[in-house]
């Protein structure tokens, strides 16, 4: 059952002075994020922003590689391609917020639009440790949707 729990989840684990200590390494890189924001935006360059969401919906679309998944927002901040959580697909959110009460995904609508491209850095908490931890995201402006690319274990 517990392994059920931490399967996919990169666990590092040393003992500092008689205590274990257990850090994390994002499955998810930078680069990684980088290739995934590319092969969204060239797919859509080619055969334009409505395949391209159709395609990132898709779980095991050709655009997603390894555990890299790419969220799609409008403008207006409802979800308009979710691998991971397809039962999103219609629903505005922006008043979620990261764990310290910091509105996600109006920071990334901000940086997409104002920028075109750029990281946003959240905090989540731990499924296993329930500590905080820093995390970020590559947002990029596709058009009239927005993309996300997040770093994440």
């Amino acid at each position: 059952m517990k392994s059920s729990v931490i399967k996919g989840i990169a666990i590092g684990l040393a003992f500092v002075g008689g205590t274990a200590v257990i850090s994390f390494k994002p499955q998810v890189t930078k680069e990684e994020a980088r290739a995934a924001m590319e092969r969204a935006t060239q797919f859509a360059s080619t055969n334009g922003n409505a395949a391209m969401v159709n395609s990132l919906q898709k779980a095991n679309s050709p655009l997603h590689e390894g555990k890299t998944r790419v969220l799609a927002l409008d403008l207006a901040g409802n979800v308009v391609a979710d691998p991971n959580q397809p039962q999103r697909v219609g629903r505005n959110i922006l008043d979620l917020r990261d764990v310290s009460g910091k509105y996600l995904y109006v920071d990334a609508l901000q940086v997409a639009t104002a920028q075109g491209e750029g990281w946003v850095y959240y905090k989540t908490r731990s499924p296993i440790t329930r500590a905080e931890r820093p995390e970020a995201a590559l947002v990029k402006r596709q058009g009239d949707v927005i993309l996300l690319a997040g770093l994440r274990d």
